[in-house]
């Protein structure tokens, strides 16, 4: 496993981490808005 594969893989982690966070504060205020 080579240094760019590491980068790569921590790349696309963090990635898809901040878009679920993303979602779950979008839904948070979507659900707090209906009410």
């Amino acid at each position: 496993m080579t240094p760019l594969d590491l980068v790569v893989v921590l790349g696309v982690s963090a990635f898809v981490i901040i878009v679920s966070l993303i979602m779950a504060v979008y839904m948070l205020k979507q659900s707090q808005s209906d009410n």
